[in-house]
């Protein structure tokens, strides 16, 4: 009897207190009001998405049709990516108010700079840039990071993608990865800092390998002619979602 008192209250400990810790239920109370401000910032985004992928003056307004596809697709992202890593900041203790919104502004940018690679295959630098700057700026609220460690990552980030650029463009050719990539690394470690870099690039490069392991598999399967080992992909979109992961709370997925 005792022993088992003992181990459901060992169980209580472990599973049931951190599900209901303060911090956890403010995370997940918030998500609501953060889902609904990342959807109303999703119109605006769209209409900067599509400048960009237009080649354009940047503009936000008119806001896209939400009956088409296009249209509601950016705004549903940015309400689940604020609720999301939104929840996964406010519950992991990570720093203050001011982290949470300069995170949130970060994530507004990392869907962006996804958004047009996706669809112009360009990485914008001055996107790139504003990164590098709120990544600088959250450093200074992120407890535990720093502005130190936000430097060497971003020099960790872009180091690693430089040697990377490289290596591809000796075995694939042009296109593989290009320098926007490197430069987005960059940004990413400032982001995210040394040694955490390390972890949101690894996972990028994991959701890389897995993408470009889907789309060679559905050309075999599809009989798509075109599509082999030098097929590129915009690789953008898989590095951004390496840091989605991050900032949500995840860890190594091994």
């Amino acid at each position: 009897m005792g022993a088992s008192s003992c181990d459901r209250a060992a169980w209580c400990d472990a599973v049931v207190r951190p599900l209901v810790s303060p911090g956890r239920v403010f995370g997940v109370v918030i998500s609501l009001p953060l889902a609904a401000l990342g959807f109303l910032i999703g119109f605006p985004l769209a209409g900067i998405v599509a400048s960009y992928a237009d080649g354009g003056v940047v503009r936000v307004w008119p806001p896209p049709d939400i009956r088409s596809a296009r249209g509601a697709a950016i705004p549903m992202v940015m309400a689940a990516l604020f609720a999301v890593v939104g929840s996964g900041v406010s519950g992991g203790h990570t720093g203050s108010t001011a982290h949470l919104a300069v995170t949130l502004c970060e994530v507004t940018v990392l869907v962006a700079v996804l958004c047009v690679d996706l669809r112009a295959r360009l990485v914008p630098t001055d996107l790139v840039a504003a990164l590098v700057a709120l990544a600088l700026a959250d450093a200074v609220f992120w407890s535990g990071l720093g502005v130190g460690r936000a430097v060497i990552g971003g020099a960790v980030g872009f180091a690693i993608f430089l040697a990377l650029v490289a290596l591809a463009h000796v075995t694939f050719g042009d296109g593989a990865l290009g320098l926007g990539d490197a430069t987005l690394a960059l940004a990413i470690g400032c982001i995210t800092g040394y040694p955490l870099v390390a972890l949101t690039l690894s996972v990028g490069v994991l959701f890389g390998a897995l993408g470009a392991a889907g789309i060679l598999l559905s050309s075999v399967v599809l009989r798509r002619d075109g599509v082999g080992l030098r097929t590129t992909i915009p690789y953008a979109p898989f590095l951004v979602l390496g840091v989605f992961y991050v900032l949500a709370g995840g860890r190594f997925p091994f």
